[in-house]
């Protein structure tokens, strides 16, 4: 069974606090997957076996690669599928002249590439610093002996064998490739901002959520004055809603509409024998349905033909009494 190391502090790390969560998750599996290997930090994997194992889309893990690699957590090669964590090699204090000649099988295994000859400088530049004794109590300084596992493997790495030509040359090559990426993903955020709106989604914007009250007071209203066949369109949704809009709720609204069924006017009690039930009617504003509500509390009585004659007469004689004030004659 195999073992990787994780510091602790590497929760205050500013770089790794910078990742969002999907970019966390990739730097830690990149620290402690099952293709990693002896040489530290410094193996073959490709994104179909990362979306596979963490269960991310390609879209989301490529972005979650580009934050890693803007923070300078790791390098990749994406032709050669080949990653490199320079953090690695810090927490690794195992350090042996056997363990070193351990690392020679997987290092021959990594194809031969820019990224591959990077690595063996860096490793070199740490190891060259590190004195150990052997097994025959000989010092040994761990950078030559990682110079003679790699010696002629990758194009002469370690041991300072690199000019510095060469190193321009490869750094130059580097920030092509930065360049690159960044103007592959300057047209990924291009075709997101032109990405054509989808049809439906824009749809759902301009339809309004459906409002039950509406339908409740409708329906209310239908059965109370038997409107079977009456249709709830436009005009009387906007209706009802201005009326909500003022405050009512659907009990009162409702018992405005009971009110007027017990308005004898509005029922047709009235010379015309016409009916005056309407939505529109019911809730023209604040003061009409203040009115209704009132009916439904203290139902007005319906007149019956002796509260007519009642009523003429009354009106009759105060007609009388007012010419009488004037001087008038009264006629029948």
């Amino acid at each position: 069974m195999r073992y990787r190391k994780i510091d602790v502090r590497i929760w205050d790390d500013e770089k790794i606090q910078n990742l969002s969560n999907n970019g966390r998750l990739l730097f830690i599996y990149l620290l402690t997957n099952k293709f990693t290997n002896a040489v530290p930090g410094l193996y073959k994997i490709g994104f179909g076996s990362i979306c596979d194992e963490l269960g991310l889309n390609i879209r989301n893990l490529r972005k979650a690669f580009d934050e890693g690699l803007n923070q300078n957590l790791f390098e990749y090669d994406e032709n050669k599928k080949l990653i490199f964590i320079k953090s690695v090699i810090k927490y690794d204090t195992n350090f042996s002249v056997t363990v070193i000649k351990g690392w020679q099988s997987h290092w021959n295994e990594i194809p031969t590439c820019e990224l591959k000859n990077k690595a063996g400088d860096y490793l070199f530049e740490i190891l060259k610093n590190i004195i150990v004794k052997d097994n025959k109590g000989i010092d040994q300084n761990l950078g030559e002996v990682f110079t003679t596992i790699v010696r002629g493997i990758g194009g002469g790495i370690g041991g300072g064998m690199v000019s510095q030509e060469t190193r321009d040359k490869r750094q130059e090559t580097r920030d092509k490739r930065q360049e690159t990426r960044d103007k592959r993903q300057e047209t990924r955020d291009k075709r997101q901002d032109i990405k054509p709106p989808n049809p439906l989604v824009e749809l759902k914007k301009t339809i309004r959520p459906r409002d039950e009250r509406i339908e409740t007071i409708f329906n209310f209203w239908r059965e109370k004055f038997h409107h079977p066949n009456a249709k709830l369109d436009k005009k009387r949704r906007q209706v009802i809603s201005e009326a909500l809009k003022m405050g009512y709720d659907v009990d009162k609204l409702c018992n405005a509409i009971t009110g007027c069924s017990y308005t004898p006017h509005n029922i047709g009690e009235n010379d015309r024998g016409q009916k005056y039930d309407g939505l529109g009617i019911i809730f023209k504003n604040a003061d009409q349905i203040d009115r209704f509500i009132g009916n439904f509390h203290n139902p007005p009585r319906l007149k019956n033909p002796a509260n007519n004659l009642t009523s003429f007469n009354i009106s009759s004689a105060e007609n009388w009494l007012m010419k009488q004030e004037k001087g008038e004659t009264y006629e029948q």
